[in-house]
């Protein structure tokens, strides 16, 4: 039997990407030659067959990315013949996935030898089954009876398959064709499907993180998972809830059903189009701020406040914060429980403390303790008002009977902000204005309704004394006057009676003190003393 050596071409290459199944056809033909010879006339037949001794696998799928196979193409006639053979790429075939099969082929003394460990030889065809299928017809010639084998090794990256759906197949139907002389031939054909099946999940999210207070919504962020084909969207779990709280298809999800001071633990799982999952991303999230702290004053000097306090949290406190009359003075560690606030010589202070977890959730403000410093004659101070936050200022230039007004409070101080005190214990005397002592200006009340002024006598004509800053139970002071009695002028207050006028501030700031009748308690009426270098 003659061997057969057929160049390596595209048609022969396309028998190893499908399963063919068995097919000829067998036609009589006169063989005039025979008849001379034996004064007979005799038939002969031409026929092919197509087998697949070593078949292909049909399904690409995770852990399966490799198929080597061997195709046989046999003259099964009695008579040599010319051969062709060609590979197409039928309806039903998807472009994508045909692009990406990778395909070597190459001749073969046998379908024996084509394993999955046969090295091909040079000159074999390298491409994809796309371009198999385009290259056209193979030729050659079988003697009566002989075979031509191809290997056929195709291969397909299935963890990469960006734009190929689930499902997508190729379908190729391989034909061949043996002829003798220019009238009688006959064919075979068969045809295989081949599937991607993508059963690889999306990777897990990466990064995942927070933005939240103990009120606000929860925004949640994290990395784009990644996925074979492509992931399609990304579901959102709350503390182990069977059900998603909602779902996205961009890297982040506001989380609006999330209750107030409540601590939560999310999950993300990122999905493709085939509804596999990527693993958990978990996070989580506390919104619970620690619990209002307790404060005590533990100790006291003249110049010294020692203060103990303590919060509890679901997770751990982190941080206290210290304040002495509204100013941040000290942050400590959360293990630390105490705080000693030293070089006290502005009276009376009023000290609160808050609470912070590792979140940034930050507890509400302790209630206020108070502890006596000493004041030192001379030192200057601004006069802060409680309800508004302001201090109280001078105009200018200083002159007598100028109007005292409120205005957010300067830093570095503003002169017109200083005042300079004189006295020790809980009341002390506004002596002097800025900007110097020798002014001479001092605080007027004028009468029940005037604005508070200012005056170049101590103790005025109308019975008025200096104002007095008294101490209050938060550590704030009252300024106040007291008209003793009426002299005549129309500034006492008509009968005699000693009357007790307080300084008197608008909530919302700005604009002139008034003076009033003293109310306690009256936010608009209670002063904070804080030491200054004018």
């Amino acid at each position: 039997m003659k061997r057969f050596a057929l160049p390596l071409t595209a048609a022969g290459a396309a028998l190893a990407t499908f399963l063919l199944m068995p097919g000829a056809g067998t036609y009589a033909l006169w063989n005039g030659l025979a008849a001379t010879k034996a004064g007979a006339i005799t038939a002969a037949t031409v026929a092919v067959s197509v087998t697949i001794p070593q078949p292909f696998d049909t399904v690409f799928k995770t852990g399966h990315t490799t198929t080597t196979g061997g195709v046989v193409v046999t003259n099964t006639g009695n008579v040599d013949a010319t051969f062709g053979a060609a590979a197409t790429l039928t309806s039903g075939t998807s472009p994508a996935l045909a692009s990406a099969i990778g395909v070597i082929a190459w001749p073969a003394a046998g379908a024996a030898s084509c394993t999955s460990t046969a090295t091909p030889p040079s000159g074999s065809y390298t491409g994809t089954l796309a371009g198999l299928g385009a290259l056209g017809q193979t030729t050659g010639t079988l003697s009566a009876g002989a075979s031509a084998a191809f290997c056929i090794r195709e291969t397909m990256n299935v963890a990469s398959a960006p734009g190929i759906a689930s499902g997508s197949a190729v379908n190729v139907a391989f034909s061949a064709t043996v002829t003798a002389g220019t009238t009688w031939s006959a064919s075979a054909s068969a045809s295989i499907a081949q599937t991607f099946v993508d059963d690889i999940a999306p990777s897990a999210p990466t990064g995942l993180s927070a933005r939240t207070s103990t009120s606000t919504p929860v925004v949640l962020s994290w990395t784009a998972a990644t996925d074979n084909v492509g992931v399609t969207g990304y579901d959102v779990y709350r503390s182990g809830t069977t059900a998603s709280i909602g779902s996205t298809t961009s890297t982040s999800f506001t989380d609006t059903g999330a209750a107030a001071n409540t601590s939560y633990t999310y999950t993300v799982y990122a999905r493709d189009a085939v509804l596999l999952t990527s693993p958990a991303a978990s996070l989580s999230v506390d919104r619970t701020a620690p619990t209002t702290p307790t404060l005590s004053l533990t100790g006291t000097t003249a110049s010294t406040a020692t203060l103990s306090f303590a919060a509890t949290d679901n997770v751990g406190v982190s941080a206290y914060t210290v304040s002495r009359d509204g100013t941040v003075i000290a942050t400590v560690g959360g293990a630390t429980t105490s705080y000693t606030d030293t070089g006290l010589t502005v009276g009376l202070h009023r000290y609160t403390v808050t609470a912070s977890d590792a979140a940034g959730n930050v507890s509400p403000s302790s209630s206020a303790v108070s502890a006596a410093g000493s004041y030192v004659s001379g030192s200057w101070y601004q006069l802060v008002n409680a309800a508004s936050g302001q201090c109280v200022t001078v105009p200018s230039p200083i002159a007598n009977g100028k109007v005292l007004t409120q205005s957010a409070c300067a830093a570095p101080v503003d002169d017109a902000q200083a005042w300079q005190l004189a006295g020790s214990g809980s009341t002390v005397t506004v002596t002097a204005a800025l900007p110097t002592p020798a002014s001479g200006q001092y605080l007027w009340a004028g009468s029940r309704t005037a604005p508070v002024s200012l005056t170049s006598a101590p103790n005025s004509a109308n019975g008025s004394s200096q104002w007095a800053f008294t101490l209050q139970a938060d550590g704030s002071f009252t300024l106040s006057n007291t008209i003793t009695g009426n002299n005549g002028n129309g500034n006492g207050n008509g009968n005699g009676n000693v009357t007790t006028l307080c300084a008197t501030a608008t909530a919302g700031g700005g604009g002139q003190l008034t003076t009033t009748t003293c109310t306690a308690g009256a936010s608009t009426q209670s002063f904070f003393l804080r030491q200054v270098t004018p």
